[in-house]
């Protein structure tokens, strides 16, 4: 891995021939030796692992975070799919190489691990934020209303705005112009939201 505009190399894989052994020997890790240890460290070893071996030509960091989100899905961390680890790594790319790079120069994963766990932490957090400014947003209606997390978003951002356009909810999920109109509807649908004007003024509302 390296800098394509310094052309540094921050790190260097292991050998090709070694991967198919490592990837093995983290699976046997995985399946039987982390019974008493906790799903955060568990999940944050992981994801370290995976992108020291680095297995793939592209994409090892994507699916280093995925396997670290779904071992935290798996011990019951997620919340109807609405936890993710991006947003935080997003906020300070360096810092989450940093941490990383840490790891590599001391042979010791203690920073890194302190590192991932805030992002958990910071994860769940938000979504707690979520929970509670939904249930501000939906005390008024029906609690049997089922919400999916974009919509949650959406329901967010006008709470927030007071009134949006469908070109706020692409930029916000950064979706297609049919993607969002489909959650419209679905809000709509649900009697959450209604809209107002004609056209490319048209604006949506809370209820």
């Amino acid at each position: 891995m390296g800098n394509l505009h310094t052309q540094k190399i921050n790190y260097m894989p292991p050998d090709a021939y070694k991967v198919p052994y490592l990837v093995d020997e983290l699976l046997d890790w995985l399946n039987n030796s982390t019974d008493e240890m906790y799903p955060a460290i568990i999940a944050g070893i992981l994801h370290y692992e995976l992108v020291r071996i680095h297995p793939f030509v592209d994409g090892n960091g994507r699916t280093s975070r995925l396997m670290a989100t779904l071992i935290l899905s798996i011990h019951r961390f997620n919340i109807d799919n609405y936890f993710t680890l991006d947003e935080f790594y997003n906020i300070d790319r360096q810092a989450y190489v940093d941490a990383l790079n840490s790891a590599d120069k001391n042979h010791d994963l203690t920073n890194w691990l302190e590192y991932f766990c805030r992002g958990v932490l910071y994860s769940i957090d938000k979504v707690k934020s979520e929970v509670l400014k939904l249930a501000e947003i939906t005390s008024k209606y029906d609690t049997a209303i089922k919400l999916t997390p974009n919509e949650i978003s959406v329901l967010n951002l006008i709470e927030e705005k007071k009134h949006i356009q469908n070109k706020d909810i692409q930029e916000m999920l950064n979706i297609s112009p049919q993607g969002s109109y489909k959650i419209i509807r679905k809000l709509k649908d649900k009697k959450l939201i209604e809209s107002r004007g004609k056209g490319r003024n048209t604006e949506y509302i809370l209820m």
